[in-house]
């Protein structure tokens, strides 16, 4: 657990040190993982997945909110993939407008 805790210190700290982000282009996908620990609790780690990077986002809300198989520009912390922001580089279709 030490070392675990230290890592994420690590690299949060490199983040921040560099100033530094990044940006890419890609289709956007939304996608989860499940996972059972030893007590039969369930979680889900919600994702969004541009081209084949996989930023985690930390509700169901924001996991429903992409929509799948549109072109996003994200900008994200480059040593830990923390996204920073991201937005949608082409307009929804009608069928698609709330």
């Amino acid at each position: 657990m030490f070392f675990f805790l230290g890592r994420a210190f690590f690299v949060a700290l490199k983040n921040v040190s560099e100033k530094r982000v990044e940006s890419m282009d890609g289709i956007g996908f939304s996608t989860y993982t499940t996972s059972t620990d030893n007590d039969g609790h369930e979680s889900v780690s919600y994702y969004y997945k541009i081209d084949e990077t996989r930023f985690m986002v930390h509700s169901s809300l924001a996991y429903h909110t992409l929509l799948n198989g549109h072109q996003y520009r994200v900008y994200y912390l480059p040593n830990s993939k923390v996204l920073v922001n991201i937005e949608v580089l082409e307009a929804p279709s009608a069928q698609h407008a709330i």
